[in-house]
């Protein structure tokens, strides 16, 4: 028998519902008028005859709807004694224990994935003092393989970083030095880091300048993937920067750190801390 609401017919009864039409959970929501069937659907669980109700115990009634008969959530998980949750921001209806998601894994840079090839390049002779070896005008390390290394006042202990050693303070020429790093990466998703500056001695009458450039690109193609800029003068020195760069389906990319100083003494870079996932 075809149940009778309010003198109407109800075999086929037209309500509205509130349906998402997307793929992302923030997606925007809408509503729809469709028809559906309310035909007495009866529910037994387990043996047991239920009576489907909302949270403030009204009963909710099942319907079919494009040949899928629907059921409330909460009255079915309630009646296989399960907990019910719903989250309005994520637009998340969860059934049972809300279990966290496991930690992303993270796969550190010359700690758990290591550089296939490095280049590096050092600055003229010319432009360092007088007094010091060549092999120390600049260093190029990885990490934590060589120990420690600081930026803004911060010890880091894994990642890359690039060093220019006691060039003359009294030169006017900008002095530069890179690094470049490649990894295999087929499979990670993200590069982050920390890529921040310090420099420990500059010239004295403030002249001094020093800037620090990271810039990661597809090996292969030379595609630009992402980067960050630092530096520091007289006045300041810029703040590290949180890098999170999107390497998808990237097979090898290129990590480059590179320093332009004048006028200054000493000066490290870093990328710290910074890993695959």
């Amino acid at each position: 028998m075809k149940k009778v609401v309010k003198g109407y017919v109800a075999g086929v009864i037209t309500t509205i519902l509130l349906i998402a039409f997307a793929t992302s959970a923030y997606a925007a929501a809408r509503t729809q008028s469709i028809s559906v069937t309310y035909n007495n659907i009866r529910l037994v669980i387990n043996g047991t005859h239920v009576i489907p109700r909302d949270a403030q115990g009204n009963v909710v009634e099942p319907f079919i709807f494009g040949g899928t008969t629907f059921l409330p959530v909460r009255a079915v998980a309630e009646a296989l004694g399960e907990e019910v949750r719903w989250d309005g921001n994520t637009q998340t209806v969860y059934v049972g224990p809300v279990i966290a998601p496991p930690p992303v894994a993270r796969f550190f840079l010359e700690s758990d994935v290591f550089a296939t090839s490095l280049e590096f390049e050092e600055p003229p002779r010319s432009n360092a003092s007088a007094f010091v070896p060549r092999s120390s005008i600049a260093a190029f390390t990885q990490h934590p393989a060589s120990g420690s290394f600081v930026m803004n006042d911060i010890t880091y202990h894994r990642g890359l970083s690039l060093r220019l050693n006691e060039l003359s303070m009294s030169s006017s020429h900008t002095t530069t030095a890179y690094a470049i790093a490649t990894y295999d990466t087929l499979g990670f998703a993200r590069l982050s880091g920390v890529f921040g500056i310090s420099a420990r001695r500059m010239h004295p009458s403030g002249w001094g300048t020093a800037q620090g450039t990271l810039v990661v690109t597809c090996a292969d193609t030379g595609r630009f993937l992402g980067g960050a800029d630092v530096s520091h003068d007289s006045n300041a020195t810029s703040p590290p920067a949180h890098v999170d760069i999107d390497i998808s389906g990237i097979q090898r990319v290129q990590i480059r750190l590179q320093i332009n100083a004048t006028h200054a003494s000493s000066v490290d870079i870093g990328f710290g801390d910074a890993y695959f996932r």
